[in-house]
């Protein structure tokens, strides 16, 4: 999301290669977990599996609280880049702002609902009460959250163009 938005907000936005160290975390946990769970057998992932539910694991714990930290990191940063592009549109007075992104504002938001909600149901399962209530209303709100982006995406097709007006179909 903090790249699409500062797609939509940014005129001639492209990566960069300083763009790359975003892709850091990523390549991190997947080599740690390749090494300590995938590439090892079914007997040895179970047995790991049960072994988390039962004693838990310090360095999941860290990753998974470093993961939800960057999530909410990349989330404000988003937050601000659509806020620096909206004071900057009514600064100039100017419609270089087509698209309207109050949409990109709501699909923030909603991914902010969910990923609370994400972290209510960690804290309530490493705390033993597991409530399967959280976990229901991610699992709704990922349902809902889709539909609406979809929804979106086929009332206002030019969110998926890059703020670019979508193609025109000329005498079908």
């Amino acid at each position: 999301l903090f790249f699409y938005a500062k797609s939509l907000t940014a005129r001639d936005f492209s990566l960069k290669k300083g763009d790359m160290a975003h892709l850091l975390p990523f390549i991190i946990s997947s080599v740690y977990f390749a090494w300590i769970y995938h590439f090892r057998s079914l007997q040895t992932k179970l047995e790991i599996l049960d072994s988390y539910r039962t004693e838990g694991s310090i360095v999941l714990d860290l990753m998974t609280i470093a993961l939800n930290l960057l999530i909410l990191g990349y989330l404000v940063a988003s937050f601000r880049t659509l806020a620096r592009h909206r004071r900057e549109v009514r600064e100039a007075h100017s419609f270089l702002g087509k698209v309207n992104l109050a949409w990109l504002r709501l699909v923030l938001y909603g991914f902010l609902v969910i990923w609370a909600l994400s972290i209510l149901a960690l804290i309530l399962y490493r705390a033993g009460l597991n409530s399967a209530l959280p976990s229901s209303l991610v699992i709704v709100l990922d349902f809902v959250f889709v539909n609406l982006v979809a929804l979106m995406g086929l009332r206002q097709p030019e969110i998926f163009c890059g703020g670019q007006d979508a193609p025109k179909y000329n005498g079908s």
